[in-house]
């Protein structure tokens, strides 16, 4: 495998990992729902419900479980490809513009694919902080009388 396909597994790596932790975060969610009507079952006295309500908050603990391990393993396997790069990337010296954009979208947490979005929340941050200052500016002239 050459560097460029190696960077472009570990974006791929780093996509499915980013994918994997936002489910495990939407999991995690959903089981405490889950344990908050177990309690509600509990504190009702309905033993049947709490009983199904304890099945689906397993079922759904289990699922965490399984990706934590899909986790550990993709991050795992990202320090070791990082490790093995790191020697060939200093040998090379040459910077792939396209694989960088996309590790920085992903450090940022945003998804490959998702640039435009990026450039336009940019563009209207930055048109509200020059509204913010011109507000700010015309406030102090109002102020000092000009």
């Amino acid at each position: 495998m050459n560097t460029s396909e190696a960077k472009g597994y570990v974006a791929d790596v780093l996509t499915s990992l980013k994918l994997m932790e936002k489910q495990r975060e939407e999991l995690a969610s959903k089981a405490a729902v889950w344990e908050s009507r177990i309690k509600l079952a509990q504190s009702k006295g309905e033993e049947a419900l709490m009983i199904a309500a304890q099945r689906e908050a397993d079922a759904i603990k289990a699922k965490i479980e399984g990706l934590d391990a899909e986790i550990a393993v993709s991050n795992a396997e990202i320090s070791s490809i990082k490790q093995g790069l790191s020697a060939t990337v200093s040998r090379e010296r040459s910077i792939d513009t396209d694989i960088l954009q996309q590790e920085l979208l992903i450090a940022a947490g945003h998804l490959p694919g998702d640039e435009d979005k990026v450039v336009a929340e940019q563009g209207l941050s930055n048109m509200e902080n020059e509204a913010s200052a011109s507000a700010a500016l015309a406030q102090l002239k109002v102020k000092m009388g000009r």
